[in-house]
């Protein structure tokens, strides 16, 4: 398995209650870089993660 392969089995969150602006960008970076599949927040936080990812066909959006 390539880590390549691996990233895309991976999603990664910000879902809780303290978690900022910040804290959101800042896991779109890593889940741009390393390729994961999806990166899931809170329902709030949804449109500006969608906005954030536009640009990326492979990550999803998801929310908890």
């Amino acid at each position: 398995m390539t880590s390549y392969e691996a990233a895309r089995m991976i999603d990664v969150s910000a879902v809780r209650a303290n978690n900022s602006i910040r804290d959101i960008k800042s896991l779109v970076q890593y889940a741009k870089k390393y390729r994961f599949i999806n990166v899931h927040v809170l329902p709030t936080w949804v449109s500006m993660l969608a906005d954030l990812l536009k640009d990326e066909e492979d990550i999803l959006v998801g929310a908890r």
